[in-house]
């Protein structure tokens, strides 16, 4: 766990990889106990979570009401998340940036999720915008860096939207039929978080660099 900032309202880290936020096994450390450990509190607010294999930068708090106003700054998308993905692209027409509009559905007993109709029960709107920022080609696929601008939460959504865009991300044993990498886990990220704080109400914008970006023409070449 790496700290980016903490005071009396906030923590801001970045999980690592691999690593829960919550984990419902006991005796198995996830994040949330280790901030419990490292505040010496029993409480964390949790305000929005990630992926167990994506890294990225969360934001906790660490009073009831540091989380109520986070949490609503959650439902009013104030706090706005920036993803960076590595992807194979499996059409040729497929645009530089674009916005995808789904309607996703949860099957709960797979942990897994499927675009569906609107009118089908239990479907949910799900809306990103991307970006190619740049092509990479390997020996036989050709592979893309996107970045993501997330606007709804749902489950596995990034992962769930690219690869029906034909952009699955590179790593992703759910959504990626492809040959996967020799090396390395999900090639996804959350790279960037801006809030407001809830004490001061002063913006707070974060950035880290995901690791697998430092080695983005290594995966590719392995597929």
């Amino acid at each position: 766990m790496k700290i980016l900032y903490e005071d009396d309202a906030v923590i801001v880290v970045v999980k690592e990889a691999g690593v829960a936020v919550q984990s419902a096994n006991i005796g198995r450390m996830d994040l949330v106990s280790e901030l419990r450990n490292h505040i010496h509190s029993p409480y964390i607010g949790v305000v929005h979570r990630l992926d167990q294999p994506v890294e990225g930068i969360m934001v906790f708090a660490k009073t009831s009401v540091a989380a109520a106003e986070l949490s609503e700054q959650v439902r009013d998308h104030l706090l706005n998340k920036r993803y960076d993905a590595l992807v194979t692209l499996e059409g040729e027409d497929i645009p530089v940036k674009g916005t995808l509009r789904d309607h996703v559905i949860f099957d709960r007993r797979n942990n897994r999720s499927f675009v569906t109709e609107a009118s089908a029960p239990g479907a949910k709107e799900a809306l990103l915008d991307y970006e190619i920022k740049e092509i990479l080609r390997g020996h036989e696929n050709r592979g893309a860096h996107v970045e993501i601008d997330l606007h709804t939460g749902r489950h596995h959504q990034i992962r769930l939207q690219l690869s029906h865009a034909k952009m699955p991300i590179i790593g992703d044993r759910k959504y990626n039929d492809a040959k996967k990498p020799r090396n390395g886990g999900l090639c996804l990220a959350a790279s960037g978080l801006v809030f407001i704080h809830p004490g001061s109400h002063t913006r707070m914008e974060y950035h880290t660099e995901p690791g697998f970006l430092n080695k983005k023409e290594t995966i590719i070449a392995d597929l």
